[in-house]
């Protein structure tokens, strides 16, 4: 894995951001591939010991939610992972130490039209890039992604520069508090959920 650079990541969470290939299927490929390495790196196991599984639970393709195993002759584990992409860049983090995690970034130098068509999907107060990368990140960790819509995503009043969201559908339940970070990159601007 030759990642660009790691952000500053809250404890237990590693989170890389690579060069994308322009394919997507490699840039696909290249994104699990990372994942592996920074669960392998995070358990102390060789790379080769790391499973990625991301079928979706609706409909059976690999664009779900990834969940990585750790497989040995004594037992197996799981790690949790999320993948993104945003212009030249995938951006990958992992965990031993969580069940879910989502990760989510745009380019701080987004197209205007982007910004409009995510001020109508998701309007708010605030810098909307930062805004959508928050509800795109609690979406992802929370596995759904956007068969949700993103208006459902709460942010909840807090003390601390981070935020706390939940996702609160009509008519449903409203689901367990994500912790949402906001990581530093001078490029991007990405967001962490945590449980």
């Amino acid at each position: 894995m030759d990642a660009l650079r790691e952000l500053d990541a809250p404890d237990g969470v590693r989170v890389v951001v690579l060069a994308a290939p322009d394919d997507a299927e490699e840039r696909r490929a290249a994104g699990h591939e990372a994942a592996k390495q920074l669960v392998a790196e995070l358990a102390g196991v060789r790379p080769e010991s790391v499973m990625l599984d991301a079928l979706c639970s609706r409909c059976g393709i690999d664009h779900g939610r990834p969940t990585a195993y750790l497989v040995s002759a004594k037992d197996a584990s799981t790690a949790a992972v999320s993948i993104t992409h945003t212009g030249g860049f995938t951006i990958v983090a992992a965990s031993i130490e969580v069940d879910a995690l989502g990760i989510d970034a745009e380019l701080q130098d987004t197209r205007p039209d982007r910004v409009i068509a995510i001020e109508k999907i998701a309007p708010g107060r605030g810098d909307p890039m930062r805004r959508w990368t928050r509800i795109e990140a609690v979406l992802k960790a929370d596995g759904r992604g956007l068969r949700v819509d993103p208006r459902h995503v709460r942010f909840l009043p807090t003390l601390r520069g981070n935020a706390r969201a939940r996702i609160d559908p009509p008519g449903e339940e409203s689901g367990d508090a994500w912790h949402v970070y906001d990581l530093d990159d001078p490029e991007l601007v990405v967001a962490l959920a945590l449980p």
